[in-house]
């Protein structure tokens, strides 16, 4: 069964800043990722295209378009760009890292959610 790892970037007020390594964490079992990723904000930028990658073990997980959110919109869902998945495989203990490649102006409240399904270990 999968879950949903919901993963929060800043509080919901404080517009979000481009940086590396902005959230790691580290998943207590192997993982198998069965959806693409989604974005979402609590307020949308206003000028500019919200964007994130999510790397495990530094090299990205995502396509070439990374998982953005579009000016005037919270989710990233109805992104006229959306992403793909190029691994859908996470190790137990492997270090996943969210970076902020394109802020926005404005946009808060951020979060990235992942579905996967706990494997055997």
């Amino acid at each position: 069964e999968s879950a949903d790892l919901v993963i929060k970037i800043g509080d919901e007020t404080t517009p979000i800043t481009v940086g590396t390594s902005k959230v790691t964490l580290r998943p207590s079992a192997a993982l198998t990722l069965s959806a693409i990723p989604r974005a979402a904000l609590t307020t949308a930028s206003t000028v500019g295209l919200p964007t994130f990658d999510i790397k495990v073990g530094g090299t990205t997980i995502l396509g070439a378009a990374k998982l953005s959110i579009d000016a005037n919109e919270l989710s990233s869902v109805t992104a006229t760009t959306p992403t793909t998945l190029v691994t859908t495989s996470i190790a137990d203990d492997a270090v996943i890292t969210i970076d902020v490649t394109v802020a926005g102006t404005g946009a808060a409240g951020a979060q990235v959610t992942i579905r996967a399904t706990r494997r055997n270990r």
